[in-house]
């Protein structure tokens, strides 16, 4: 190469300077693109072991997207101007759990925050109770209704009532409190 003392030309200082900026770049553009790629995997291995690839959804998957999103504005505005349930089906009450403290119960066929669960039992005397529903996978979940005081032994119709500006259902059963 060079000896002591000996100087490089302007010409070939240059180039030099040149070739080590255009290093440094591609050092530094293969990195960034590492970094890239390590963020943005194209493909992902799902809890049962299955390996998707990923890619951009193309103009006709957005397109139909949109779409549905469109449709599923559309739906919920006539149901609610309709007053069916958002699911457009009718909504049924489930009581899953009745006893002499409270009731447990849910509501399919309408997925929402808000409505009220009211739970009456008629027997031997009588007792109220309500809550509000909230959104629970996919149906309406009334947290569980304590009554305002507890059941005394004996026959009770118990009903819960589901209410909300979408919908109402009731349902009923009789327990025996021992």
């Amino acid at each position: 190469m060079f000896k002591a003392g000996q100087k490089l030309s302007l010409k070939s200082h240059r180039k030099r300077t040149v070739a080590i900026i255009a290093a440094v770049v591609l050092i530094a553009g293969a990195g960034a693109f590492a970094l890239y790629r390590h963020n943005h995997p194209t493909s992902v291995t799902t809890p049962d072991g299955e390996k998707v690839k990923l890619t951009k959804a193309t103009e006709e998957e957005k397109k139909q997207s949109e779409d549905n999103k469109s449709g599923i504005v559309k739906r919920e505005d006539a149901i609610k101007q309709a007053g069916a349930s958002s699911s457009g089906l009718p909504s049924s009450v489930v009581i899953t759990e009745a006893s002499g403290a409270g009731v447990r119960a849910y509501v399919t066929g309408v997925f929402e925050e808000g409505g009220t669960c009211t739970a009456t039992a008629q027997g031997p005397g009588s007792a109220s109770g309500s809550s509000v529903g909230f959104q629970n996978v996919s149906y309406t979940q009334c947290p569980f209704i304590e009554w305002d005081s507890p059941l005394s032994p004996g026959t009770w119709n118990i009903t819960v009532t589901y209410k909300s500006a979408a919908t109402s259902s009731t349902q009923s059963t009789t327990i025996e409190v021992r």
